[in-house]
């Protein structure tokens, strides 16, 4: 006789993950996908990284083609970085995508104590709307 056992796994991002999250789609965005990528210079104690990959939806669709978070916890506080991909404007605009020169990042930090003081969505929006004009 066989028996045969399903377990199932739920990973939940960390709260202040989380707070970063939902911010970006209060914003508009959409997830489109996550993906594990080879960061060398971001990874931490490891060289790779999660990646994830946002599409907007909102006020900031005529601007970007996507958005992209990367996360690094630390122990007393959450790194974020985020790559902001520009939309394309004539020919000007497609050099720049064929060179990458469309691209803006961006960096900042969170801790717990942030989240009762900051407001993380409008400090996001400042961040792109600073990146895009």
């Amino acid at each position: 006789m066989m028996i045969s056992c399903l377990l199932f796994l739920e990973v939940r991002p960390h709260p202040l993950m989380q707070r970063v999250l939902q911010a970006v789609e209060r914003l508009g965005f959409h997830l489109h996908k996550v993906d594990c990528e080879y960061a060398h210079h971001f990874g931490g104690h490891y060289p790779f990284v999660q990646e994830f990959e946002f599409k907007p939806t909102g006020n900031y669709r005529n601007y970007l083609d996507e958005l992209e978070i990367i996360f690094r916890l630390n122990p007393d506080e959450l790194e974020v970085l985020l790559e902001l991909d520009k939309r394309a404007r004539g020919f000007g605009g497609w050099l720049d995508e064929a060179f990458d020169l469309d691209e803006r990042y961006a960096r900042f930090y969170l801790t717990q104590s942030d989240l009762d003081e900051i407001n993380v969505e409008a400090m996001i929006d400042d961040i792109i709307h600073s990146h895009i004009h």
